[in-house]
Formats: structure tokens, C-alpha cells, sequence
């Protein structure tokens, strides 16, 4: 179903933008230098070609020629034509040694075979350069031009330019037509009945890469098998799973695309890579697509450039629409609910193989009411306005990681989130246990019990649903102790802001969270007596006396432990309680509520 639908994406791809998408024989591979050449061979100068538009130089995506498979360890002086690493067309990489010659010579022979009977310039100064090269020359080329060759240069791809001449050999028509004719002449594959298509044709032995982060070179392949444990009835390696070739070229080109860096159909969640397409032309995002690229927070902060503020605005009255209640076709006006949509979530945790982490097909009415769904689930009283009506998903997740890196984010946990979100199913366990671990270890009740903090709380308590069913706001009628015993911590809290002000340096909140949503019993005693002595400090605290009794008389018993379900409880408790604590300005003494916050 996948690798079907992806080789339908391409053919689909091929049509609308014929020139952007790759075909049988050329692929698009990532060059960081041209070696500029003169028309008798010699090199002229390195050409940097490398993207600084970011923070750091990253090389670029090129169409160039594709022998059709993976380079292995097997055939790793396999040489490639008109587009190699520096160990091939300059004879020389960082720490390789003596060995690397063979890669030269395998390079130059391939180029003298091919370009043999060319008249093209590109094509003479090329095998120019093959006869007159001198490999330790390497390090000083890239030091004419100001490069550091074993950080910088060695091991990158190359491509061949002239000087004086407009383009790239690759680009030049006489080159291409060799290479279309070479790759069309190459010894059939063994035959087999496709997986995808049920016909009978030749079978790709290897499936090339998918450059996703994490991957090296050529990128990790989907369908791969490396040791004879993987394989049955003597088969070997891709005919154990036998894939149509050109299935397997344009399933691997339309993924890539989707992958790519640029893609408006992609999004990055920790090692987890989340891409969607739908069945609508692709030369550009249809309206459905734009909207969910907005929901899913592919913005210009993020990866990709984003959606106007038009699609950004209707997106959240969708939301807004759906969450109250709205029917798809009503609160989707103008849009296709019926369209259908593809999101798969792949990474490459090792590098070497592509993990399929999740897949899910429905139609975007279905896709929106699912994401609605879930932001109603983290939806909770904020605690400042300026708090997002409709965090990402990125949002969430760094809300649950030390220091808000997206690098401290578990790969699993952001597959099982987006799953949750996407199939409407229960939040991962991890998601809970994560966000209480950041409220209990980081100071501050502001920033560490933040709304989305909280709001993640709720929703793990909604989904799977569960006999206990959190509120919006403060429920000073729920008997639940968990709750209860997360009201009376902020009241206690509240009592020793009264008493010592607001600027201390380590509040009961820095330094008995953990333990008192974990082990009350063990904490709680303790705490109410400190209350008291704080109690008679503060003025005008009667109110926040008579409270903290409330709610001690109707906690029966302080139990020795709470499960993480219950430790969730109570950190809603907290977090509602708090709110209400600063909800408006007391009028007297013996008001309900105190001063509002400074």
C-alpha cells in the first residue's frame, strides 16, 4: 500500500512538473563543489557551491546521472559518471591512504569509456583532466581557494564545469544522451512477480537510499537485506522481496521529494520525519494541503517556508468550528472533506535502514475533525493570554524534553504522538510521564507548570478514557484526593508567597513537588505545619486559612504513593487552584481570593 501509493505520487509528479522529478538513469544526489576545469583539462579553481543561507553550509540537491543502485561495501570503487566523491575524481580523501588510487583509476576508466568518441568541450577537457591529475595536488587546490580540504572538501561530491562555458557537464545534452543510452544498455535484472504491481518484471536487486537525518552518503534504503538470516530459498537480496524496478525508482524519487529540505510536505519531529501528500495536482500545495501544513506548524520558523496568514487565520476557525461542534462539510466551506490524504511517519534510528513508524490514510474531513480532536483534548484555562489557543506538535513535544530541544526528544515519543493525533487514539504513556518529570525537577510554578504543560497533563488523562474526566478549570466539588491533594499544594504555596514574598529562591514548589505528588504522605504533614507558621506571618490571610482547612478536612488520608495517572490528577489540582488563586483582587481581608500577580 505504501511504496504503491508512493510510485502513484511520482507518475502524478512527473506529470505536473516533468522537469523537477527525476528519471531511470539520473537521481538527485547532494554536491558541494564544481571542479572547474580548463578547456585542455587542467583545474582552474574549486566552485562552492554549498547553501549559506543557514548556520552552517549544507551542499545542494542536484539532478545528476544515477546508476540505478546502492554503492556497498562490496562495490565501493564503483565510480559514478560526471558527479563523484573527491576519492574518485580527484584521487585523494582524508585518511584513505594509498588505497584511494584505485578509486581514480576505476573513475578515469569509466570516463575514457564513455566519452571516448565525444566531440563535446566538456568532454575533452574532462578526459584531459583524467590523464593530467595529479592526486597530491588535492589539499593545495582547496587551499587556493581559501577551503579547508579535510573538513570541508574531502569526501564531498563533485560535478564538472568549464571555463568560459555556461552549465555543467551533466547538463549538457551530448553527455546526457551518453548516459541515457548507458543506463539503457545495462544487463537485465533477474525477473520476478512485482509486490506492487502483480506483474512480472525485472526486480530490483537493491532499493536505493532515503536521505533522512541521521543517514549518510546516498541516504538508508526502505526494503533492504544484509545478512543471510534476512533471506529464504537462497534469494538474494532484493529478491526476497521482490519490487519491479521502476517501481522501486519512482516509489525512492517521490519519497526523497517529499523529504527533501525544502518540502512543504514535510515535517521534522525529533529523528522522526512526518510527510503528507494528497490525491490532488502536486505542482504546488492545493487549499487542503496549505491548511494542514498550517496545522501541523510547517512554518517559516520551522523547516519549510510557510503558509499567508489567510490560510493561517481559516485554519484555526476550523479548528474553532470543529471543536464546537461544527460538521466537517460546514466548518470545511469551500474545501473538499472527501480528499484523500496520505501521512507516513519514517526515520532512520541506525542509519542504515528506514524505520516505518507510522501510516495512515483518511479524507481530510476526517484528518481535521482527528486534529480538532486533539487540540480540544489539550485545550485548559490558560494562565496568561498570550498562552497559543494551538500549540504544534513540535510544541508539545518540547514542552515534555529537558531545555526545549528538539535534539532531547525521544524518537519514539514523536511518532506515538503524531499517531495519537492523526488515528485519534490514546496519547503514548511516555508523553505523561515526561511532562510531570519537567513540572517536578524545574523551578519556577510559572514556567515549569506551564498551560501546555498542562493541557498535555489533561489530554493524556482524556485519551484512553478513564473513569476520572478532567475539567477545564477549577472543580472545588471534586472528591477525587489526587485533585484535592494538587489544590491544597498551591494553597500552601500561596500561604508562603504571602508570608516571604514572591522572590525566593527556592519556593515548596522547587523543592517538594516531586515528592509530594509521589509520596503525600511522607511530605504533606511537614508542609501544613510550615503553612502555619506562614499563615501567622502574612496579613489579611484569613481566607487562605479557611481554604487550606477546607480542603484538609475533605482529604480523608494522605496515601503513601500515587500512580502516574494519579500524580497527573494532582498536578491538574495545582495547576487549576493556582489560577483561581490569582483569579481577581480581594476587596477585604476576607475576600476569596488574593492580589492579582505582579
Amino acid at each position: 500500500m505504501i511504496l504503491s501509493a508512493l510510485a502513484n505520487l511520482y507518475t502524478r509528479l512527473c506529470r505536473d512538473d516533468p522537469d523537477s522529478m527525476p528519471r531511470p538513469g539520473w537521481n538527485r544526489r547532494n554536491v558541494s563543489f564544481a571542479l572547474e576545469l580548463r578547456p585542455d583539462g587542467g583545474v582552474e579553481r574549486l566552485v562552492d557551491l554549498r547553501d549559506t543561507s543557514g548556520k552552517k553550509s549544507s551542499p545542494i540537491s542536484i539532478l545528476v546521472p544515477d546508476h540505478g543502485e546502492v554503492r556497498t561495501s562490496a562495490a565501493k570503487t564503483q565510480p559514478y559518471f560526471l558527479c563523484d566523491g573527491t576519492a574518485f575524481l580527484l584521487g585523494a580523501s582524508a585518511g584513505m591512504g594509498d588505497k584511494v588510487l584505485e578509486y581514480f583509476v576505476n573513475a578515469r576508466a569509466l570516463h575514457e569509456r564513455l566519452l571516448a568518441n565525444c566531440g563535446d568541450p566538456f568532454a575533452r577537457a574532462i578526459l584531459g583532466h583524467f590523464a593530467t591529475w595529479d592526486p597530491a595536488g588535492a589539499p593545495a587546490l582547496a587551499a587556493r581557494d581559501g577551503l579547508d580540504w579535510e573538513k570541508e572538501v574531502s569526501g564531498q561530491n563533485l560535478v564538472f564545469a568549464l571555463a568560459g562555458h555556461p552549465g555543467r557537464a551533466h547538463e549538457r545534452p551530448a553527455l546526457a544522451e551518453i548516459w541515457t543510452k548507458t543506463f539503457s544498455a545495462r544487463s537485465p535484472a533477474p525477473s520476478g512477480q512485482c509486490l506492487v504491481t502483480g506483474e512480472t518484471r525485472p526486480v530490483a536487486r537493491l532499493h536505493p537510499g532515503i536521505k533522512l537525518p541521521g543517514t549518510v552518503g546516498n541516504g538508508a534504503p526502505v526494503v533492504s537485506f544484509n545478512a543471510d538470516a534476512f533471506t529464504s530459498y537462497g534469494l538474494d537480496q532484493g529478491l526476497n522481496a521482490p519490487v519491479a524496478e521502476e517501481v522501486v525508482f519512482a516509489y525512492t524519487a517521490a519519497l526523497n521529494t517529499l523529504v527533501a529540505r525544502d518540502s512543504r510536505r514535510r515535517l521534522q519531529l525529533g529523528d522522526t520525519t512526518i510527510v503528507f501528500w494528497a490525491d490532488a495536482p502536486v505542482s504546488a500545495l492545493s487549499e487542503e494541503e496549505a491548511m494542514l501544513a498550517d496545522l501541523l506548524g510547517i512554518t517559516p520558523e520551522a523547516e519549510a517556508p510557510g503558509v499567508d496568514e489567510a490560510v493561517t487565520q481559516r485554519a484555526r476557525h476550523v479548528l474553532s468550528s470543529l471543536i464546537k461542534g461544527a460538521p466537517a462539510r460546514d466548518a470545511l466551506a469551500g474545501l473538499n472533506p472527501d480528499m484523500r490524504f496520505y501521512v507516513l511517519g519514517i526515520a532512520a534510528p541506525g542509519g542504515s535502514r528506514v524505520s516505518l513508524r507510522f501510516w495512515e490514510v483518511c479524507g481530510f474531513g476526517e484528518l481535521a475533525q482527528r486534529v480538532a480532536k486533539h487540540h480540544e483534548a489539550l485545550s485548559i484555562e490558560k494562565r496568561h493570554p498570550k498562552d497559543k489557543d494551538f500549540p504544534t506538535l513540535r510544541d508539545c513535544l518540547r514542552a515534555a524534553v529537558p531545555l526545549a530541544k528538539d535534539d532531547n526528544i525521544p524518537g519514539p515519543l514523536a511518532a506515538a504522538l503524531a499517531q495519537a493525533v492523526f488515528r485519534g487514539g490514546d496519547y503514548p504513556p511516555a508523553l505523561l510521564a515526561l511532562v510531570l518529570a519537567r513540572m517536578g525537577t524545574e523551578h519556577g510554578p510559572y514556567e515549569s507548570v506551564s498551560t501546555l504543560r498542562a493541557g498535555l497533563v489533561k489530554a493524556c488523562l482524556t485519551r484512553p478514557a478513564k473513569d476520572w474526566k478532567p475539567a477545564m478549570s477549577l472543580d472545588p466539588d471534586d472528591t477525587d484526593t489526587a485533585y484535592r491533594l494538587g489544590r491544597l499544594f498551591a494553597a500552601l504555596e500561596r500561604a508562603q508567597q504571602l508570608a516571604l514574598g514572591m522572590n525566593i529562591n527556592a519556593s515548596i514548589k522547587d523543592r517538594y513537588f516531586a515528592a509530594a505528588s509521589s509520596g503525600p504522605r511522607s511530605v504533606f504533614p511537614n508542609l501544613i505545619r510550615l503553612a502555619q507558621h506562614h499563615l501567622s506571618k502574612a496579613e489579611k490571610s484569613g481566607w487562605l486559612d479557611r481554604l487550606i482547612g477546607d480542603i484538609v478536612d475533605a482529604v480523608k488520608t494522605f496515601p503513601a504513593t500515587l500512580t502516574l495517572d494519579e500524580q497527573g490528577r494532582f498536578a491538574l489540582g495545582y495547576y487549576h487552584q493556582r489560577n483561581a488563586l490569582w483569579a481577581k483582587k480581594p476587596e477585604t481581608a476576607e475576600s476569596s481570593s488574593p492580589s492579582t500577580e505582579s
